[in-house]
């Protein structure tokens, strides 16, 4: 009985120092860090999305965009602008938008039914 456990404590010893020389060279660490990090990567990208600065940074970018939109008369711009806005908004949720004037802009731009004098 005492010889059973006697090996049985020598195996966790060796797996333990094992383990640790894994660590120590660094060999396993890259293994776990390889899936660890993509992991904790999304996580606080997931986070920062939404966050509130990320929201009003995103609305405030949209004003900048639609008053640029607004002043441009050339129909080429005009264009270019649109395609910008949405491929920049395309994975933004446009209720997220405080603003409702804004909102519905995107929302129209998205659905592509924006008009106003310009175009």
């Amino acid at each position: 009985m005492k010889s059973a456990l006697k090996g049985i404590l020598i195996t966790l010893r060796c797996i333990t120092l094992f383990v640790a020389f894994l660590f120590g060279t660094g060999l396993l660490e890259l293994k776990f860090l390889g899936w660890y990090a993509p992991q904790k990567a999304n996580v606080q990208r997931e986070v920062f999305l939404n966050t509130k600065s990320y929201s009003e940074g995103m609305a405030r970018d949209l004003a900048k965009l639609k008053a640029e939109l607004q002043s441009e008369k050339d129909p080429i711009v005009r264009k270019a602008i649109i395609e910008r806005i949405i491929e920049d908004y395309a994975n933004f949720d446009s209720t997220r938008l405080e603003v409702a004037s804004l909102r519905k802009f995107l929302e129209d731009i998205q659905a592509g039914q924006y008009v106003d004098g310009g175009e």
